[in-house]
């Protein structure tokens, strides 16, 4: 197989790094049981020796790509990552009278294009350990599979895939267990999926009253609330549901995410303050009592933390904007704060305590890391005022976070002192700078430990100075953060 003949699947990868050459496993009367038709016989695969006994779940058949499943194949083996679970459900058998049929659904990837929804069959324990072991994320060999036409009713209430077959497996003909991870199948786990639009919070806040539409949104997580359970009113069944509150870059204001679902909501519980999802096919209602109504049910597929740029500007954008508990968003103020004796080392969060049970200015040392800063251009005195009025200072702003709060829009006071030792080049002369210079030079300080001493009140707070600490500096903060 020549390098250049296009993109495959990561499972064709795996088929193609094999030992010897590979090929289609051939039923008795010369039908392919694994589909496609002469191309891939262009490829030099040889065929698999005939099985005339019945299946053994336990026999490891090669791989089929999803791209390539075609109704009526048996015997189907996918390799591939859990985009979606679904909460077990269970039906009256009707051959057994008294007895239950237990099933449950997952969506399957195996590259970057391709999906397909699967369920499994068998009995309450079988199933549910399925639901244990195959969370969003994991990585499986599911074995014994049979292609049929998608069940339109069913369908209904799956995530939508590019194939428009599903694969059924049965407890008693199929072997699902974990697959031995590779960096290809790892990828795809925070891969986002290219066929999905994405919608931004503004402008779904602009849609019109009385619309319900499916679309896709990459946000942040601001916080995300407790379980509650409830009854269904049309089933009777038991559920559970949650909300989780998110933000991205384009609003300045959040919305509320309603989750359902014991699999939704659990996954959920999960995600940490500023974490970046990637929602694919959520249902949003503008005609209810509550207004912009966004829900997270079985249809969904959450992608957490994507690996794509316009998910990794977001996550940037949040680590700023998150309020995280007990840390409020200062906003520096021109007035003047008077210094209140020698910096106390403290935490973000116990400064906030301080502040809150004295409400006295203080000094603090703070060690942080430097999340982001800007820069503001002088202004230029205009009119009569040029020849009475200096020109004013470049204004320098940071945002800074420890492992217990955050701060933001921090004015640095003294710019040209405290922040030349840090870019190494005159404060002054940034603006001289373009933009990718600029944006080249602020990445070299980020993320980087730092001493930071503030001035604040209950009312403002801003930057007094900012250093390298130095060794014992830097053995005393990790003292005083094992303490709290």
């Amino acid at each position: 197989m020549d390098d250049d003949d296009g993109d495959y699947s990561v499972v064709q990868k795996y088929l193609k790094t094999r030992n010897g050459p590979i090929g289609h496993h051939q039923q008795q009367h010369g039908q392919q049981r694994f589909g496609g038709q002469g191309q891939r016989q262009q490829k030099s695969w040889h065929e698999v020796p005939q099985r005339e006994e019945p299946f053994d779940a336990g026999v490891a058949l090669l791989p089929t790509p999803i791209a390539r499943l075609q109704n009526f194949q048996n015997n189907i083996t996918l390799v591939g990552v859990v985009l979606a679970a679904q909460d077990p459900k269970s039906f009256p058998d009707k051959k057994t009278q008294g007895r239950d049929r237990w099933t449950v659904s997952f969506t399957l990837r195996d590259s970057y294009d391709d999906t397909v929804n699967i369920s499994c069959w068998g009995s309450e324990e079988w199933v549910k350990s399925l639901v244990e072991m195959c969370t969003t994320g994991f990585i499986g060999t599911f074995a014994g599979g049979r292609v049929q036409n998608k069940n339109p009713q069913g369908a209904r209430w799956l995530p939508p895939t590019t194939m428009d077959v599903e694969v059924s497996y049965s407890e008693h003909s199929s072997n699902i267990k974990a697959h031995d991870e590779s960096e290809d199948l790892e990828r795809l786990r925070r891969a986002p999926l290219p066929q999905a639009d994405i919608t931004s919070i503004s402008a779904l806040q602009t849609l019109p009253v009385g619309q319900q539409i499916d679309l896709n949104l990459l946000c942040a997580v601001s916080e995300v609330g407790a379980p509650r359970t409830f009854v269904s009113k049309s089933t009777g069944r038991p559920g559970s549901l949650c909300h989780a509150t998110v933000f991205d870059a384009s609003s300045s204001s959040a919305i509320s995410l309603t989750l359902w679902g014991d699999k939704r909501v659990a996954e959920a519980q999960t995600w940490a303050p500023s974490s970046v999802i990637l929602l694919i096919n959520v249902h949003v209602n503008t005609s209810g009592a509550r207004g912009l109504d966004v829900s997270v049910d079985q249809k969904s597929i959450v992608i957490l933390d994507p690996d794509f740029p316009d998910a990794a500007e977001l996550g940037h954008h949040a680590m700023v904007q998150t309020k995280l508990p007990t840390a409020p968003r200062y906003r520096s103020e021109q007035s003047h704060v008077a210094a209140a004796g020698p910096a106390q080392l403290v935490t973000i969060d116990e400064m906030f305590d301080q502040l809150a049970q004295t409400g006295d200015t203080g000094t603090f040392a703070v060690f942080a890391e430097l999340i982001d800063l800007r820069f503001y251009p002088p202004v230029e005195p205009s009119g009569e005022q040029q020849d009475q009025q200096p020109k004013s200072e470049v204004l320098f702003q940071c945002d800074i976070s420890d492992h217990t709060a955050s701060l933001g829009d921090l004015k640095i006071r003294n710019a040209d002192t405290n922040l030349e030792p840090l870019l190494q080049v005159p404060p002054r002369d940034v603006v001289t700078l373009s933009e990718q210079d600029w944006r080249a030079l602020k990445m070299n300080c980020l993320f980087q430990p730092l001493k930071f001493i503030l001035q604040a009140s209950s009312r403002s707070c801003f930057v007094v100075s900012v250093e390298q600490p130095n060794e014992q500096e830097l053995v005393a903060k990790l003292m005083h953060s094992s303490r709290t």
